[in-house]
């Protein structure tokens, strides 16, 4: 398995179809774990923090 910390919204961007394919395909089926729900979400709330995704 292999890891990778997202750290810029152009990168979250860029796997929004992956995310969601994983997603749909998983148990773990919720509307709050979408690609559309954290990426509106930290486009909200961000602010100057950093973005951080394993």
């Amino acid at each position: 398995m292999k890891v990778e910390c997202i750290r810029d919204f152009e990168s979250l961007e860029e796997l929004k179809d992956l995310w969601n394919e994983l997603l749909f395909s998983s148990d773990q089926n919720c509307m709050f774990l979408t690609h559309e729900w954290i990426s509106s979400w930290w486009k909200c709330f961000s602010e100057d923090n950093s973005l951080e995704i394993l």
